[in-house]
C-alpha cells in the first residue's frame, strides 16, 4: 500500500474543469427557464493558479440541431 501526493496523481501543468449538474456545495446545477438554461462551471490551471468560475445562460432557440 502506498499514500500517493499531489504530483504523483497530477504532475505538470494540469487543468480541471466541471460544470454543475445539480445544485451542490460548490456549484450549481442547471437551471430551466422557458426557452433555455443557465449552467455554472469552474476551470482551474495548476501552473497560474488560476480559477476561473463561468455562469452561462444559454438559449435553446439559437442552439443547432443534430
Amino acid at each position: 500500500n502506498r499514500k500517493f501526493l499531489i504530483e504523483d496523481l497530477a504532475a505538470g501543468d494540469v487543468m480541471f474543469a466541471a460544470t454543475g449538474v445539480t445544485d451542490g456545495d460548490y456549484l450549481r446545477g442547471v437551471h430551466f427557464f422557458p426557452g433555455g438554461a443557465t449552467t455554472q462551471s469552474v476551470v482551474m490551471r495548476s501552473k497560474t493558479r488560476t480559477i476561473r468560475v463561468i455562469n452561462a445562460t444559454h438559449y435553446f432557440e439559437h442552439k443547432p440541431s443534430y
